[in-house]
């Protein structure tokens, strides 16, 4: 079975949402010039690991059924910002991220030596 039979056959089944990270599988089109999640009705999450102005082009193109999340809160406010057409955004913390964890100054934390020559 190739690649493009097993699309299809994971097509024909219910689908509830489409989570990516780094927008992977954002805009496929099996019809030219139109996407599959916008034909499909299909919400699609796509999850920013990166600063959003590197991914500009991919962004441009978010289906209408779009979702961005955002590690950092500043990238989410971009977002916000910069691609009002993007309806829904939102900040989602990475996993094992201690909340509210208080940061010493780096004069405060010593010094590691990483590498010697």
């Amino acid at each position: 079975m190739n690649s493009l039979q097993k699309l299809e056959l994971f097509l024909d089944s219910p689908i509830t949402a489409v989570l990516a990270f780094n927008n992977t599988g954002m805009n496929m089109e099996l019809v030219e010039g139109k996407n599959i999640w916008e034909q499909l009705q299909t919400p699609f999450i796509n999850f920013l690991m990166d600063h959003p102005f590197a991914h500009k082009r991919a962004m441009d193109m978010t289906p209408l059924t779009g979702i961005v999340l955002c590690p950092d809160k500043n990238h989410m406010k971009y977002v916000q910002r910069f691609y009002p057409q993007i309806e829904v955004t939102g900040f989602m913390a990475r996993a094992a991220k201690k909340l509210n964890m208080l940061v010493p100054k780096i004069c405060d934390r010593g010094t590691i030596i990483v590498a010697r020559a």
